[in-house]
Formats: structure tokens, sequence, C-alpha cells
């Protein structure tokens, strides 16, 4: 399965996480199968996601959408992401 990292600063978590969590169904649907979210060591205002998404090409299609761009911006997210289209190399499983 792909991956997608995305790195970006927020304005105020809490909001930004109001916004992300009012999105969960619109990301499902567009092929999301799991989310994880990370805050920088020394900067909590620095946001890095990993999601797991169904296939490549829906993940590119959402996060290429331009929706998702003013979904961000409303949701406080302070510069521009930074997206990073991941896939796993053989050998790579779980608990290695």
């Amino acid at each position: 399965m792909p991956h997608v990292l995305v790195r970006h600063r927020v304005n105020d978590y809490e909001t930004w996480r109001a916004g992300f969590d009012a999105a969960v169904d619109m990301r499902k649907e567009a092929g999301e199968i799991s989310s994880k979210v990370f805050c920088g060591s020394d900067n909590p205002l620095l946001i890095v996601g990993l999601f797991e998404w169904d296939s490549l090409e829906r993940a590119k299609a959402f996060f290429e959408d331009p929706r998702l761009k003013d979904a961000m911006a409303a949701a406080g997210v302070a510069d521009e992401p930074d997206v990073h289209y991941l896939k796993s190399l053989p050998g790579d499983s779980p608990g290695k």
C-alpha cells in the first residue's frame, strides 16, 4: 500500500485538529486507510502526517485537489504543505 507523508506548520493545533478530524469522512471516501499525526519534538506547531492510502493514484488525486488547499487554509495551515508519496521497499515488513 502507498503512503503519503505530509509536513506543514499550523497557527493553532486545536483549530487545525478540529478541521482535520472533521475531514475524516472525506479522506476515507478518497481512499485513506489510516493516518498517524505527529508534531515536532521542539515545535508543537510543526505537524507531520503519515497516511496509508488504497492506491497511489487516488492519493495523488486527493492531495492535489485544489479544494484540499482551501480546507487546509481554513484549518490554519500556515505554510505550503510538503507532500511526499512513498512506497514500501522489498523485504520491509512490520517488526523488522
